[in-house]
């Protein structure tokens, strides 16, 4: 690749730009359909028909829908892999839709491309600020993007050949992120394959005698235990607003809150940082710990009982950072405990979920969780072996959210200098 640095340019009321680069009205980049609204049709939740897409579960096409439509439609509501999407109400982005064949609901674009696809796509991303400034000075609880603020956006775009070498370098980190994505999905799919046919299904174990226990048939010589025995589970530190801060400050830690908590399982890196005299050695966790939210935040109780494994951000020098009192640690008094919890936890999500207390606010409680969550513990031979061999699983998700992280704030800081022009591609 061959890369320089832009060095004439002309002025105008967007923002510097390449002398080159021909001025064009957004509106008049592509054809701009508007989804359909399905939710005034009669949809069913028993996946029958095509998923309906909404705003609140785009996530780059891996989420899918809870809601079902079975009847007639327009083929142009019909969402192929592969699509560019714009969601212009309240939060307003950019997707590809990776999933399959859905609907497309009101308020998300389906973009069709007049240009380069890709470029479009990365052009209308680092138009974000562009989009949320009209969507807050329109002052409302919804604020949106309409086709009218579309056509008053003027952008600058290059020849296809260069917009086709942008989006080439852009989409590499993309492709790299989404790969990386995958391989975590198949690893911990992996360890759980892993996990049912040795604990549920019991496949290596069959010859065995099975005796009765208080969690159905067990092979001879298992027991079930509270969760209690087994580990410590704390929840952390109450924090003051002027203890918690977005950017690292001198003498804080890496806080990790219930941000940090991901529906049904599994752990977000989007990180506060913290810095009290409060903070006790109790409130310490480490990479690799094994936590549960203590608060929920969805209707539905889907955050409750949902576990993750913690890591820190790349390049964080400490071996330790701070959790909050919405979050508990789960620290098993044996070490080979740490992953076949965190999936016994994945699997029984929902029982675990029922441990609150609360009516407006579920909370988690925690003394009833210890005391009456139940665990099939087998011996500690066979916790060993299962240990060692999915450790090295997760400590290649570990090891590719890091290089997924890096790989964003690369991608996300070269963005703008490419589509906007202050760093031009010559070849790839």
């Amino acid at each position: 690749m061959k890369f320089k640095w832009e060095t004439k340019f002309k002025e105008t009321d967007f923002r510097e730009v390449p002398h080159d680069w021909k001025e064009r009205i957004l509106y008049d980049l592509a054809e701009w359909i508007n989804g359909y609204p399905f939710a005034q049709k009669k949809l069913n939740v028993n996946q029958i028909g095509l998923p309906v897409i909404k705003i609140a579960e785009l996530n780059d096409g891996i989420k899918g829908s809870t809601q079902y439509y079975n009847g007639e439609f327009e083929p142009i509501y019909a969402l192929q892999k592969g699509d560019l999407l714009f969601a212009w109400s309240a939060s307003v982005g950019v997707y590809i839709w990776r999933g399959n064949k859905a609907l497309l609901n009101q308020h998300i674009f389906k973009v069709l491309p007049k240009i380069d696809k890709r470029f479009l796509y990365f052009l209308l991303d680092g138009l974000k600020p562009v989009f949320q400034s009209i969507v807050e000075d329109k002052a409302t609880t919804m604020g949106h993007v309409t086709i009218e603020d579309l056509k008053r956006i003027n952008v600058y775009v290059p020849s296809l050949d260069e917009q086709d070498r942008i989006a080439s370098v852009l989409s590499w980190f993309d492709d790299l992120i989404e790969n990386k994505k995958r391989q975590n999905e198949v690893l911990e799919k992996t360890a759980m394959a892993i996990f049912k046919s040795w604990f549920m299904d019991f496949e290596p174990f069959k010859d065995e005698e099975f005796v009765d226990s208080p969690l159905g048939k067990m092979p001879k010589g298992w027991s079930v235990k509270p969760i209690g025995e087994l580990a410590e589970v704390r929840n952390g530190i109450s924090y003051s607003g002027k203890e918690k801060f977005e950017e690292p400050v001198d003498g804080s830690y890496v806080f990790i809150t219930l941000n940090n908590a991901i529906e049904g399982g599994g752990f977000k890196p989007v990180y506060a940082w913290i810095k009290s005299d409060r903070i006790k050695e109790h409130h310490f966790l480490r990479e690799g710990d094994l936590i549960i939210p203590n608060t929920e935040q969805t209707k539905d109780e889907r955050l409750l009982g949902s576990p993750g494994i913690v890591f820190f951000p790349p390049g964080y020098e400490i071996d330790k950072g701070v959790y909050s009192m919405d979050i508990v640690k789960i620290s098993p008094r044996e070490r080979y405990y740490t992953f076949f919890l965190y999936l016994y936890l994945m699997f029984t999500r929902e029982e675990s979920a029922s441990f609150h207390s609360g009516t407006s606010v579920l909370h988690f409680d925690i003394n009833n969780f210890r005391k009456n969550k139940m665990i099939l513990c087998p011996p500690l031979p066979i916790l060993e072996k299962f240990h060692f061999l999915v450790e090295p699983l997760f400590q290649k998700i570990i090891k590719n959210q890091k290089q997924i992280m890096v790989s964003s704030k690369v991608r996300d800081v070269l963005l703008p200098l490419l589509v906007f022009g202050k760093l031009r591609v010559e070849e790839i």
